[in-house]
């Protein structure tokens, strides 16, 4: 799937020359916890995360420290303190690649381009769990499989067509090699409780580990 499918369209973003103070206004009305930062053409320049100002913030609500850090957050420029050359995606890239340079570069969120370098969108962890969870068709009624399996040609196949052959109806299918076997989970909906109680005891002998019906997980 492509990040233009989970991304946050509308993004709050700021300027270089935009104060802290505006900022930090911005990250308690939406919530929010990354800012970037864009030039006059939409092009992102940098970003800006809560951590960025937070030495800036007032400690207490009340005296002359309050008053000196607003006034400092005031003058403060976006530009003094944002991250340059942030890690940014492509609107095109699907949402693994992004999960996988999220992980290498330590980041919890990417601006996302446009084919033109513009920002587009923006990724955030949220965002690749949301996905994750649409792609294992766990909201979805059904029971799970999960098998353990030689890592050699058809054997998914295989599976696949034992399942099928019960009437079930496919709603997910994955897989990951581990050394020399391969894990496999297929999410399946069989007409009622029952026939897919008939296909767990006919696919015990394939190598079956464990099945998931209603959130509860029972092993092999």
């Amino acid at each position: 799937m492509l990040i233009r499918h989970w991304m946050a369209k509308n993004v709050v973003t700021v300027s270089p020359g935009d104060s802290l103070l505006k900022c930090r206004a911005l990250y308690q009305t939406h919530g929010i916890s990354m800012l970037p930062v864009v030039d006059g053409d939409n092009r992102v320049v940098g970003i800006l995360a809560r951590s960025h100002i937070e030495k800036y913030s007032p400690a207490g609500e009340t005296g002359y420290e309050y008053i000196e850090a607003i006034d400092i957050l005031d003058k403060t420029r976006v530009k003094d303190c944002m991250a340059k050359d942030p890690v940014c995606a492509h609107i095109n890239d699907t949402i693994e690649i992004a999960a996988d340079a999220m992980l290498e570069k330590r980041v919890s969120c990417m601006p996302v381009l446009d084919d033109d370098g513009r920002l587009a969108g923006i990724v955030s962890e949220r965002d690749i769990f949301k996905s994750l969870v649409s792609i294992t068709g766990v909201h979805q009624p059904g029971v799970q499989l999960a098998f353990e399996v030689s890592n050699k040609p058809g054997e998914l196949r295989r599976l696949i067509s034992l399942i099928v052959a019960h009437d079930m109806r496919l709603l997910s299918v994955l897989s990951i090699l581990k050394g020399s076997v391969r894990i496999v989970s297929i999410r399946c909906r069989g007409e009622s409780d029952e026939a897919e109680d008939r296909l767990v005891e006919a696919m015990r002998p394939e190598g079956l580990l464990y099945w998931v019906r209603d959130r509860k997980t029972s092993l092999a």
